[in-house]
């Protein structure tokens, strides 16, 4: 709680009682949208963040990671909420079981210049267990996942392509 007595801390005094009285959820409707993606409560083995874009969510995905390795953990996305001005609100919780395997990635149209993987996703759901799968790909030849593009299809889906990092 201790993180987001700062954030408390910090918000104008209306914010503060929507804290008191609505929780992360009263924190996160006083966020602006445009705003980097932050903490908004950490109750272990939790974690909530308020973000606005997708590539907000890969790296709030990537904290949360980061989050739950303390716990010999991995994130799994307990809810998804949209939030009145626009931002979303995600909450990750640690499991100590490793994630299921996904589907594979979708052919590349092009060579990436480091090893690569594409995915075409329709949620925020899907662009986290996206990331998830990269990072296991990247894994497998000692490196790590790293957002290159996430792009909107004609269809309303969005195809986010990885490339592997050194890490």
């Amino acid at each position: 709680m201790q993180i987001l007595d700062s954030v408390v801390t910090l918000l104008p005094r209306a914010c503060r009682v929507a804290v008191v009285l609505g929780g992360a959820v009263g924190v996160a409707a006083c966020v602006a949208p445009g705003s980097p993606p932050r903490v908004v409560d950490t109750t272990e083995p939790t974690v909530t963040y308020q973000y606005a874009a997708d590539a907000d969510l890969i790296q709030v995905t990537q904290n949360a990671e980061a989050f739950c390795s303390g716990f010999q953990a991995w994130p799994k996305t307990r809810t998804l909420v949209d939030n009145a001005d626009g931002t979303k609100t995600v909450v990750f919780e640690c499991e100590r079981t490793p994630p299921p395997p996904l589907p594979a990635p979708i052919a590349m149209a092009t060579p990436a210049p480091q090893p690569g993987v594409s995915y075409k996703v329709s949620s925020d759901l899907e662009l986290v267990n996206a990331l998830r799968n990269a990072n296991a790909y990247c894994r497998q030849r000692a490196m790590q996942a790293d957002a290159m593009t996430v792009g909107q299809n004609v269809d309303g889906t969005r195809t986010v392509t990885f490339r592997c990092v050194t890490a």
